[in-house]
């Protein structure tokens, strides 16, 4: 479908899975997903439909995810980053693929929650940060102590997983 032997649209899906790589952490450490990087990430979007073709129904796909994220949003389901992180990844896909998009999105998700929701109990008596902690060993602590506290869900890590999948397979 998409043709891969182009080096332009190549280097589009790379900066857009690098830019979609970025929103998954700063969601998982921050709990946040910036405008900025949602915005690469729809032009990215952008430029695909420009040489690929079919920007109109991109954008109607785009539209339409929207709405029905923005609908989510409302009943407390999603995030607002979530759902301009999940309407910015549906541009940077043909139009066909976004049915599955949202359909692994929930999957990974789900498994998501239920992870996170298992380990609620198993993380909830680790040891406190020590003096030499490393970065990784401190995010580590700070998502623990998130996952025993049962705050929100990082779903973007679930949006990038599903987009990375979608890139891959397109």
């Amino acid at each position: 479908m998409v043709d891969l032997h182009q080096p332009l649209m190549v280097a589009i899906l790379l900066a857009g899975a690098a830019a979609v790589v970025a929103a998954a952490v700063t969601d998982l450490l921050h709990r946040t997903i910036s405008n900025r990087t949602c915005i690469v990430i729809f032009l990215c979007g952008v430029m695909f439909h420009l040489v690929a073709g079919g920007l109109i129904f991109g954008c109607l796909a785009v539209a339409c995810v929207f709405a029905l994220c923005f609908f989510a949003w409302m009943g407390g389901v999603l995030g607002g980053g979530d759902v301009k992180l999940l309407a910015a990844v549906s541009m940077l896909l043909p139009p066909v693929m976004v049915p599955g998009l949202l359909l692994t999105t929930a999957l990974c998700g789900g498994i998501l929650a239920v992870l996170y929701l298992g380990m609620s109990r198993l993380l909830a008596s680790r040891p406190p940060a020590t003096h030499t902690e490393t970065f990784l060993s401190r995010a580590l602590r700070v998502e623990r102590m998130r996952i025993a506290e049962r705050e929100s869900i990082p779903y973007g890590v679930a949006i990038a997983v599903a987009a990375l999948t979608a890139i891959g397979h397109g």
